[in-house]
């Protein structure tokens, strides 16, 4: 699991002793499996698939992950799965260890797809709950009583519910431990720019794409922010000292 679709091509085949550069095929070739759990840029993932498939090095699946560093030291991952069928089975017994949540997306590459766009969502999300709590604290309303009342109406998300973004209003989160952990902010911009290429490959609209992208790239560079966790963003739109 990589950050970026240069350092998983490196690893497969554009670097040195890479995975398809180095031995011969073999007869056994059917029994190598190829996980591969990086989110990155879809049009990639089928690349590599068809590359392990042309090179007869054995199968492939995409199986990107959602629920965080948290997540994968409790084992309770998702995996969004892209592969053909007839080893399926295969890629859930490897990737059920370290979640239950398997979920079947379609062929090589629809696993990496679905996690492009839960991203996008989880990130515009995270932003759009910061900037509410920020507009709440400027105008004097109790980040806890607020936060009580948006979690029992329309405005509630995961991000309310289970990491909040303000300190102190969950004594759990990212942000009441100095937003050290977590997902951090570079990953949170890298994210939107792969849903924004994924847009412009087939010509989808992301009307909130634009001033996300502009608006995490900024935060990533503030010092209050980078190498943080996502949700250090508040700091940025607070403009507040700590």
């Amino acid at each position: 699991m990589l950050p970026k679709s240069e350092h998983v091509q490196q690893v497969y085949y554009a670097g040195e002793n890479s995975l398809l550069s180095t031995g011969a095929a073999t007869s056994n070739h059917e029994r190598r499996l190829f996980i591969e759990c990086s989110t990155i840029d879809p049009v990639v993932t089928r690349e590599i698939g068809a590359k392990v498939k042309e090179n007869n090095r054995g199968n492939f699946a995409d199986a990107a992950v959602s629920g965080g560093p948290f997540g994968a030291a409790n084992g309770t991952l998702s995996h969004m799965i892209g592969c053909d069928d007839g080893v399926l089975d295969k890629v859930k017994a490897v990737v059920g260890m370290t979640g239950k949540s398997l979920f079947h997306c379609g062929p090589i590459g629809a696993g990496i797809t679905v996690k492009v766009i839960n991203n996008y969502m989880s990130v515009t999300n995270m932003l759009s709950a910061s900037e509410g709590m920020n507009l709440g604290v400027k105008m004097g309303v109790d980040p806890k009583m607020l936060t009580e009342i948006i979690n029992a109406s329309s405005g509630m998300s995961w991000i309310t519910l289970n990491n909040h973004p303000v300190p102190g209003v969950q004594p759990d989160s990212v942000a009441s431990r100095g937003y050290k952990g977590g997902f951090n902010i570079e990953l949170a911009a890298g994210c939107i720019d792969l849903a924004m290429k994924s847009a412009e490959d087939v010509g989808a609209k992301l009307a909130l794409g634009k001033a996300s992208q502009e608006t995490w790239h900024i935060a990533k560079e503030d010092p209050r922010c980078k190498g943080l966790d996502a949700r250090s963003v508040y700091r940025w739109l607070g403009d507040a000292d700590e």
